[in-house]
């Protein structure tokens, strides 16, 4: 599972600190790579830093979850605008609707950059809701109108910074949809997680050894 603590959490520091100066200065950013390659952890890991940093505040979407996947485009974004919301302690009427809630999204990002608060949105296995979504068609359709809505909003308020994490980067590199523009094309910094570096996973073996009474021998640590 997903590492949500720092006692298990072991390396990946500098791309941790680009994630973060990219935060701060209101930059988008895409994390893919193989699955259990840690891109979760690194996610929580990250929202864990804008906590203790005071930067804002992070919405994490698991994009897999029927309970996201399954909806449409203005209703997911019905229900981070009231998560905002929730976070903002102010009420926005619950309508779902295309007109009213692309004004709700707009009007609660407009209150946190009025406190000067980041809102920080992590999207995990985004190709669940992407034109890629092989259970819930009908993002191939819808997959525009959600991101050139969240992309219109950025436009204005730079305080809304999004990441994405998935398999693929397909999702940020393609130029067009159906011939129409992809909204994510070319405003999304993506990197490729590789594995831990020799130092790193050195650091993590001996630990994690200490704590359980075993001493790796230095084959050993090169070997796993």
């Amino acid at each position: 599972l997903p590492l949500r603590d720092e006692a298990s959490f072991f390396g990946r520091q500098q791309v941790v600190s680009r994630y973060i100066d990219a935060i701060k200065r209101g930059e988008n950013r895409g994390v893919f790579g193989i699955r259990k390659a840690g891109k979760t952890s690194l996610l929580f890991k990250i929202d864990r830093i804008v906590r203790e940093q005071k930067l804002g505040f992070v919405l994490f979407y698991d994009c897999k979850s029927p309970s996201y996947r399954s909806l449409h485009w203005n209703e997911l974004l019905g229900e981070i605008c009231n998560n905002i919301a929730k976070r903002l302690h102010i009420y926005i009427k619950k309508e779902y609707d295309i007109k009213n809630i692309i004004k709700s999204f707009r009007y609660v990002v407009h209150e946190a950059a009025k406190r000067n608060l980041k809102v920080v949105i992590m999207f995990d296995e985004i190709e669940y809701i992407s034109f890629k979504s092989r259970m819930n068609t009908h993002w191939h359709s819808e997959f525009v109108d959600f991101w050139q809505t969240i992309w219109s909003v950025q436009s204005i308020h730079r305080n809304l910074v999004f990441i994405l994490a998935g398999v693929n980067p397909t999702v940020t590199e393609i130029d067009t949809i159906d011939g129409i523009q992809n909204p994510l094309f070319s405003i999304v910094q993506s990197e490729y997680l590789q594995g831990l570096s020799e130092e790193d996973s050195r650091v993590m073996i001996r630990t994690l050894g200490r704590r359980m009474g075993i001493k790796f021998e230095h084959d050993a640590i090169s070997v796993l």
